[in-house]
């Protein structure tokens, strides 16, 4: 295929829809007395369909552009869409809850009272207040939310609507550094894909759209991973993107520790292996020198007793499975029969097959 041939013509979307309408069929047939309200169902189907006419269609409109002109086009769809995503949800939610926050996404409306708690400290200067109020459940991976949307609530007032496009920016940006990442990879065609995919994907609009955690990890890992394939690809790195590698970094420690243990082994890891544009000094140095400003801000802020301890906790796990796995036999350790072993391809087919657990009320 040519860079400016169509990426998704309609016979992809009549499969989609298809296979989609297929396994609504199978699911109420398999889990009738699961399943959640039948009014999901047909919302369910329309909103597939609504994606993939909608890719459908963007793949053939944009299918001529530049790679500059589709970067410009990609950041501002992707942005009107979550705006309007968003300003939907805040609707239903006003009128369901009688305020603007979706108290259906669990912990967004405390995120957002604590960064409010925490705007009022931090416009009285009283930074370590303000820290204490985003950090109420004494966990580091619990704070970011209210640090973040603290400082943003600070200069705009703490109105709700200021969080919301913030983290559509942020789910938009997401969007195009995809775009970028893929293009260094796969080249113009694919990367267009997956920016048409990734840029009114249902499930990537909510997360642009309220307060969880999930749209700012999303937005620091796909920064890594840009930064990283530049890297590995023999791109300059240029001071702001070592700036924006330390950040990412630190940042997901805030939302979700695990994941950023896993970003601190894979950037070290991968300026190790790979030499940056023929240097394995250069490579390392750069390597070091990101890892090392992490260490030193996470002790500078009292949190590398927490980061050690949960490093360690990863490796104790590990080796208690592997104690009581040398003890006894494979199948008593992991609970599991001889039917089940001999039926778990099938199931794992399945699952890559069929991912619609939503589906079903757990």
């Amino acid at each position: 295929m040519t860079n400016n041939s169509i990426i998704w013509d309609k016979q992809y979307t009549l499969a989609s829809i298809i296979f989609t309408f297929i396994m609504v069929v199978v699911f109420i047939y398999m889990y009738s007395t699961q399943m959640v309200a039948p009014i999901w169902f047909p919302i369910t189907i329309f909103i597939v369909a609504w994606y993939f006419v909608t890719l459908t269609q963007y793949s053939v409109w944009w299918k001529d552009y530049t790679p500059e002109k589709f970067t410009k086009k990609l950041f501002w769809h992707s942005f009107g869409y979550r705006i309007l995503f968003g300003l939907i949800i805040m609707f239903v939610s006003q009128i369901t809850w009688d305020q603007p926050v979706y108290v259906g996404a669990v912990d967004a409306a405390g995120y957002h009272r604590n960064a409010i708690f925490a705007a009022e400290q931090f416009a009285e200067f009283n930074f370590l207040a303000g820290y204490n109020f985003a950090d109420v459940t004494g966990k580091i991976d619990d704070t970011g939310p209210g640090l973040f949307l603290g400082t943003l609530y600070t200069f705009t007032g703490g109105f709700y609507l200021a969080g919301m496009l913030f983290i559509a920016l942020l789910g938009t940006v997401s969007v195009v550094y995809l775009y970028k990442t893929a293009r260094i990879i796969f080249g113009e065609h694919i990367a267009r894909a997956s920016g048409l995919m990734y840029m009114h994907f249902p499930l990537a609009l909510f997360y642009s759209s309220v307060t969880q955690k999930e749209g700012f990890v999303i937005f620091f890992l796909i920064m890594i991973v840009y930064i990283m394939t530049r890297s590995i690809n023999g791109y300059q790195l240029k001071p702001k993107h070592v700036i924006i590698l330390i950040f990412s970094l630190f940042s997901l420690f805030l939302f979700r520790t695990p994941v950023g243990l896993g970003c601190l082994v894979l950037v070290s890891t991968a300026f190790l292996i790979y030499r940056y544009r023929g240097s394995y000094t250069a490579s390392i140095f750069i390597g070091l020198f990101s890892v090392g400003i992490f260490f030193i801000g996470m002790y500078y802020v009292g949190e590398i007793g927490y980061f050690i301890d949960r490093a360690t906790g990863a490796g104790r796990v590990g080796e208690q499975r592997t104690a009581a796995l040398m003890g006894t036999g494979e199948i008593e350790i992991i609970g599991l029969s001889i039917f089940d072993l001999i039926v778990a391809p099938v199931y794992i087919f399945l699952a890559v097959l069929a991912p619609l657990p939503a589906m079903v009320e757990v």
